[in-house]
């Protein structure tokens, strides 16, 4: 595993909590690679990675309990005994996964209850599944709240005193490691993209209207007509040019196709119509088509569990598709008055 050498445009420069997120982002989008080629290797190199992340949050002292000590501490990874709290990490947030941790913390063998109080289980993924109550033999504190996924993990960091986040971010610039080949790189970006090509279309799914969808197709005419979106804003056009170029030189564009692919007809459809019907109600609070985008960005990021990517990358798609034509579609009155 090398070290990877960061492309200017994967961690465009930001405040502490963004960059935080995405460093952390893309380890999640490296396990989440990796494992989906059989391999598991950073899974264990994560537990250690993850203990000068996980300190400041519970003010403890982690250990990895499979090097700490000579016992065998089944079903969790790491913890501090002075503080008792346990933790398990893991890449699976599958209901099963979660109880079986809790079944090795309580075995008969084992009763790691008697050596902590608190059980954690963090999960190597952007969200988690609603989990319904998990029963414990209640002598140790363990809820479904006890399950932290990466967005929960940002949102407690956040929330850490100024000089504790910019340890955690030192760390993790000085050790993330990461393929520095092309190959591994491009892998890593594909899984991102395609994980939230996935969740935009599962937002349009959950806001599908079979009758009103029919209704706005009739609304809108050929969106492959660039000269009539340059001349509706023209005032604005200049900065979507060259927000587009940079989507080119970053490469980018054939990162969207190749995710854009991967979807079948309908899925194609769902999402387009989505942005586009998003796009023209932001365009209603704002005429300036900048801003518009804007207001899309933080919407989508508030609704919907795409974190993968960086906030910088969402806004490259969605001027990589207002250029294309599929944000801000025109209107049939302004084609036919032409």
């Amino acid at each position: 595993m090398g070290i990877i050498r960061l492309a200017v445009h994967i961690f465009p420069t930001a405040d502490t909590d963004n960059e935080i997120k995405r460093l952390l982002t893309w380890l999640v989008a490296y396990v989440g690679a990796d494992n989906a080629s059989g391999l598991t290797d950073v899974n264990i190199y994560s537990e250690n990675f993850l203990i000068p992340v996980l300190n400041p949050l519970w003010k403890c002292s982690l250990a990895n309990l499979n090097t700490y000590d000579d016992q065998n501490h089944p079903g969790i990874d790491l913890g501090d005994k002075a503080k008792r709290i346990a933790i398990q990490v893991t890449s699976t947030s599958v209901r099963s996964k979660i109880t079986k941790t809790i079944e090795k913390f309580e075995s008969k063998d084992r009763k790691e209850y008697l050596n902590f109080d608190s059980l954690y289980v963090v999960v190597l993924k952007p969200d988690k599944p609603k989990y319904k109550k998990f029963t414990t033999n209640g002598k140790y504190k363990f809820d479904t709240g006890h399950v932290l996924s990466l967005n929960e993990l940002v949102s407690i960091i956040a929330k850490l005193q100024d000089d504790s986040k910019v340890a955690i971010l030192e760390h993790l610039r000085k050790n993330l490691n990461l393929p520095n080949d092309r190959t591994s790189l491009i892998t890593i970006e594909d899984y991102l993209v395609n994980k939230f090509f996935s969740e935009i279309v599962k937002l349009a799914k959950e806001e599908q209207d079979e009758s009103s969808e029919d209704k706005y197709l009739d609304s809108v005419a050929d969106t492959g007509d660039l000269d009539l979106k340059r001349e509706r804003f023209s005032k604005y056009w200049s900065y979507i040019e060259d927000c587009y170029r940079n989507v080119i030189e970053l490469q980018q564009e054939k990162l969207f196709r190749r995710a854009f692919e991967k979807l079948d007809t309908s899925e194609r459809l769902q999402l387009q119509i989505f942005l586009a019907r998003e796009s023209e109600k932001a365009l209603m609070k704002s005429d300036n088509p900048v801003e518009a985008l804007d207001i899309v960005r933080k919407d989508l990021i508030q609704r919907a569990s795409i974190n993968l990517l960086s906030e910088s990358q969402i806004e490259n798609y969605l001027y990589y598709q207002l250029y294309m034509c599929k944000l801000l579609p025109n209107p049939k009155e302004l084609v036919y008055e032409r």
